[in-house]
């Protein structure tokens, strides 16, 4: 046989392979239990991971039904017809553009939750990959296992990275880097946008350098640890489903893949303290303690662990753990509002006050501080000082509802009627269903009526 030819036709098969991907993780492990797949997956080297297929293995834990062998089907038809609308381009950039346009306009690939509240309201539905390439409709975590899934196919460096509670796609080949935002189309995002963020839309506080270095924010994520947080996910939709022995099995596997325990074990203390249906504060300071021992020199845990004291109302051992996160860091500014917020309970505003001073120091240009010191103001009865402190509110978040309704309380304690009606109806307006939506309609009705 003619030797060119040979060449020829392996050239096409290593060609073929490029585009479909590490087939023999599938094949391999398709037949087996999941508790076995997690195994292997913990002990294998992360580039041999396929990520599409261990992201459907997770999704069939949750739905039962799903065939993966269908949706692996359709990650290579995807994956060759980007491979064909590729062709010969190397330039990084072009290879960005045409797989967006591909995803995000082609396929209509989509984010439908707008707030966090959705976000995770929605996330059964939202965070797996089955239900994606059935609806075109996810949220970060499962566009990212899409984005990833072709790109192992076409033989690419994306990688996925974190901010707290968010996870992006990032190229990086060596040279060049860029980070892909799959929630907004595949918009480029700088690591400052990123931690911006975190910081005002999040509601995660300043990032500082300690956390940025010990929960590695902003770096190249293993396959492994992005798989993890799929399973936290899907722990907590289990836990919220009232299928509580799933859940713990599935904080289990997370710790099996886990590169960071301490960050494992508090992760698990904040789901079951804080983004659960039912709260578990006795497991979460289990957990907690844990994380504590593994890294006993980082403030947030201690910060963390002040939280679930305060959740269970022992005050005493959450104020000395939110000094302590203050020790050991004294820049973060959650812990002094949090701290504050243990003095508030215990009625030492002042103490509070100095403490949400302290907050705004180091963030002047979040909102969320001001409105503390506006809250505090309120409950001392120093009404105008309130109010200065809510019109900064409003300056740096026209849209924050309950800036309107503490201004609405205001006016109403001072008898401006007036002007009470006019804040909670702009409440309203923002949060028509929000906490204090049926108090506000009450509290209108009642200045309404005839004196």
């Amino acid at each position: 046989m003619n030797k060119r030819f040979i060449l020829t036709v392996l050239l096409f098969l290593v060609c073929l392979s490029g585009c479909v991907g590490n087939d023999s993780m599938p094949d391999r492990l398709i037949n087996k239990s999941e508790d076995e797949i997690i195994d292997e997956i913990a002990a294998m080297p992360d580039n041999d991971i396929d990520i599409g297929f261990s992201s459907l293995v997770i999704a069939k834990g949750y739905y039962p039904e799903i065939d993966i062998k269908k949706y692996l089907s359709q990650l290579d038809t995807m994956a060759r017809e980007l491979k064909e609308k590729i062709g010969n381009e190397n330039n990084p950039e072009e290879i960005i553009t045409i797989i967006n346009q591909y995803l995000f306009e082609t396929k209509n690939i989509r984010m439908s939750s707008q707030t966090l509240t959705e976000a995770y309201k929605n996330e059964a539905k939202e965070a797996f990959l089955n239900n994606l390439l059935d609806t075109g409709i996810g949220n970060c975590t499962a566009m990212s296992a899409l984005y990833l899934a072709l790109a192992e196919r076409l033989r690419l460096p994306f990688y996925t990275a974190r901010i707290p509670d968010h996870v992006f796609i990032r190229y990086d080949d060596g040279k060049f880097k860029r980070n892909i935002e799959t929630t907004d189309h595949g918009k480029e995002g700088n690591d400052a946008f990123y931690i911006k963020f975190a910081e005002n839309n999040l509601g995660t506080g300043k990032l500082v350098e300690d956390d940025i270095k010990y929960y590695k924010l902003l770096e190249n994520e293993s396959k492994k640890s992005f798989l993890e947080g799929l399973l936290r996910i899907r722990a907590k939709v289990r836990y919220n489903d009232g299928n509580k022995k799933e859940a713990y099995n599935d904080w289990q596997k997370t710790i099996k893949l886990s590169d960071n325990l301490g960050a494992t074990y508090a992760h698990i203390a904040i789901e079951l303290s804080y983004f659960v249906n039912e709260k578990n504060n006795d497991e979460a300071l289990i957990w907690i303690n844990k994380a504590i021992e593994v890294s006993p020199q980082y403030y947030l845990f201690y910060q963390y662990r002040g939280r679930i004291y305060d959740a269970k109302n022992d005050l005493e051992n959450a104020l000395r753990d939110c000094n302590k996160a203050i020790e050991l860091n004294k820049s973060q500014p959650v812990s002094y509002r949090a701290r504050a917020r243990i003095y508030e309970k215990k009625k030492d505003y002042d103490k509070a006050l100095a403490d949400i001073e302290k907050e705004i120091e180091l963030m002047p240009d979040t909102f969320s501080p001001h409105f503390g010191r506006a809250l505090l103001l309120w409950r001392k009865k120093e009404y105008n000082e309130s109010l200065k402190e809510l019109k900064v509110v409003i300056e740096i978040n026209p849209d924050y509802a309950m800036a309107y309704y503490m201004n609405g309380l205001i006016y109403k304690e001072t008898g401006e009627s007036e002007q009470a009606i006019s804040n909670f109806e702009k409440y309203l307006k923002l949060a028509p269903d929000g906490q204090y939506a049926k108090t506000v309609k009450d509290y209108i009705k009642e200045l309404e009526a005839p004196k």
